[in-house]
């Protein structure tokens, strides 16, 4: 009877939409805790994935295989049905280095930027800041959009100069900091915006007067106001 009444339950709050992802994912565990998990194999037939661990192993084997537009859908699938799930931080990871392989410099940045926000306990850091200086390196060296997805766009200096603010603002204490302050600085002069350079390059001597490129700072912030 017990059977019967929960299964007839979840089929009833499934067929309203009464049932988002997170209570959905605590029912599953409620109901597998309660009755032999054997017995509740009809509703993972039902449902496919019913777990964040699942997905995320799923979508790995895909992009394993170099199914990468398979493994980007169970990403997004992944993140869409459990937000909150650790397992999401992952997800994203991966989704941006399918991204960095076809050089999509923002749309990598942008997911790596996502577990930065959702997912602070994710515990590759460092690599994740690594990820996005290399991507705001290359619009800086003049990576450009695609337009259509086949016609080259243009240059991107400004995306660069938010990336290099937005790693600032995520790792301040990394040795990441000034390098992405300083090439702010420098993309700032090519686009003879003296002002932008003038704020990176006193953010950087003032911020991190013991970085190696405080003496360059220097001298560039002298220039700078020289040629005003």
């Amino acid at each position: 009877m017990y059977r019967f009444t929960t299964s007839a339950l979840l089929i009833f709050l499934l067929s309203a939409n009464l049932l988002n992802a997170s209570w959905l994912d605590k029912t599953l565990r409620y109901l597998t805790e309660q009755e032999d998990g054997s017995q509740l194999s009809w509703v993972n037939s039902l449902l496919g994935d019913s777990t964040p661990a699942d997905m995320l192993q799923r979508a790995d084997a895909l992009n394993r295989a170099g199914k990468t537009n398979s493994a980007k859908r169970q990403y997004k699938k992944l993140i869409k049905r459990f937000p909150l799930a650790s397992e999401c931080g992952q997800a994203y990871f991966a989704w941006a280095q399918i991204e960095i392989s076809r050089e999509h410099w923002i749309r990598a940045f942008n997911r790596l930027q996502a577990v930065f926000d959702e997912h602070p306990d994710f515990d590759q850091f460092d690599k994740l800041i690594q990820l996005q200086f290399d991507c705001a390196s290359k619009l800086q060296d003049g990576a450009r959009s695609r337009l259509l997805w086949v016609f080259p766009g243009f240059k991107q200096y400004g995306k660069a100069i938010e990336q290099y603010e937005a790693i600032v603002k995520n790792a301040p204490y990394s040795l990441y900091a000034p390098l992405a302050l300083m090439n702010v600085a420098l993309i700032a002069e090519k686009r003879n915006d003296a002002d932008l350079a003038i704020d990176a390059l006193d953010r950087l001597i003032n911020d991190y007067p013991q970085s190696m490129l405080a003496p360059d700072a220097y001298f560039n912030l002298a220039e700078t106001y020289a040629s005003l």
